[in-house]
């Protein structure tokens, strides 16, 4: 096996700065919010505190989103955010706008099934 295409030692620089102990901080919240998305989906349990539904499919990427498929149909698509202050309202608008990308490219007549959610650790 091949290991890693990303050199380590440019990790640990990046991780150094301020900026990227943030951003990897982000991405550790966000990949243990996919995982206990996995786990809700794993045991057809749903997870007391995130969602109602149980998801039969999860798309995780490395944008801070998880998207998750529900048996009934609808798509639920999180934004993970580590840090304060995300549901002050310019913070918020941010996280919307995000959104906006996967709402455009549902077609018009799915965009009923789209749910919208953001997970904080504020």
């Amino acid at each position: 096996m091949s290991p890693f295409p990303v050199d380590p030692e440019r990790l640990q620089r990046l991780a150094a700065t301020r900026g990227g102990r943030v951003a990897l901080g982000g991405f550790e919240y966000q990949r243990a919010f996919a995982l206990l998305r996995l786990v809700s989906m794993l045991v057809g349990q749903a997870v007391r505190g995130t969602a109602t539904e149980v998801p039969v499919w999860l798309r995780y990427e490395w944008a801070e989103d998880v998207d998750e498929l529900a048996a009934d149909g609808r798509v639920t698509l999180w934004q993970c955010k580590l840090g304060d202050n995300w549901t002050a309202p310019a913070a918020l608008a941010g996280v919307l706008a995000g959104f906006a990308p996967k709402w455009l490219w549902t077609p018009a007549a799915d965009r009923h099934r789209l749910q919208f959610r953001l997970v904080t650790s504020d």
